[in-house]
């Protein structure tokens, strides 16, 4: 997993769905590296966009939350910031 997808992950608390500007400006990274992270994280099926009554937000599938709950998962999202 690289940096910004452990980024964009660590923004997607289970249940929350934010905006690719939410989560660029959440994981303080800029709005195309969370798109990318985004998308990335969507191929893994850890997340899924537009989903609800919101356009454009983003979520975490059931595998992206047990990512996120795994001993794994916690210690990938230990992310230093620069």
């Amino acid at each position: 997993m690289t940096e910004t997808e452990a980024r964009v992950l660590a923004t997607l608390v289970p249940g929350s769905q934010l905006t690719i500007d939410q989560i660029a400006r959440n994981a303080e990274i800029s709005v195309r590296s969370a798109e990318t992270g985004a998308r990335s994280l969507a191929k893994k099926g850890f997340a899924v966009g537009n989903t609800g009554l919101h356009r454009n937000a983003w979520t975490l599938t059931s595998a992206g939350a047990r990512y996120v709950a795994s001993r794994r998962g916690r210690t990938v999202l230990d992310v230093p910031r620069s």
